[in-house]
């Protein structure tokens, strides 16, 4: 189930993939940008959490996060940032509401330490 996105928002995607997100209010330059540093989203993984679809959102996860994590962490990560049911867990256990390559990292470790 994927949730209508907001047409200012869309626009405001439209402008940071063209390189102008200046154009965009500060809330939405904020929502497109992320917090800032090497754990903010890409835009990619920021509107596939928008539209609701995890899997896309994993995989954008993925490919900002290297080699380290694979996809079904990834997928982990990204239902406890949203605050799902994952892995047994209720979410809640990391700092955004979009996963970042930290959150993914996390559940590698999880996962290797238990084996």
């Amino acid at each position: 189930a994927c949730w209508p996105v907001p047409s200012g928002l869309r626009r405001c995607f439209a402008a940071a993939a063209r390189g102008e997100v200046e154009s965009c209010s500060p809330q939405l330059q904020r929502s497109v940008k992320g917090s800032g540093g090497a754990d903010r989203p890409s835009i990619r993984q920021g509107l596939h959490a928008l539209t609701g679809d995890r899997d896309a959102e994993a995989n954008a996860l993925v490919d900002r996060s290297g080699d380290a994590v694979g996809e079904p962490d990834a997928r982990i990560a990204v239902g406890r940032a949203h605050g799902d049911l994952v892995d047994g867990k209720l979410g809640s256990d990391t700092t955004s509401d979009i996963a970042t390559p930290r959150d993914a990292a996390i559940v590698v470790a999880n996962h290797e330490s238990n084996e």
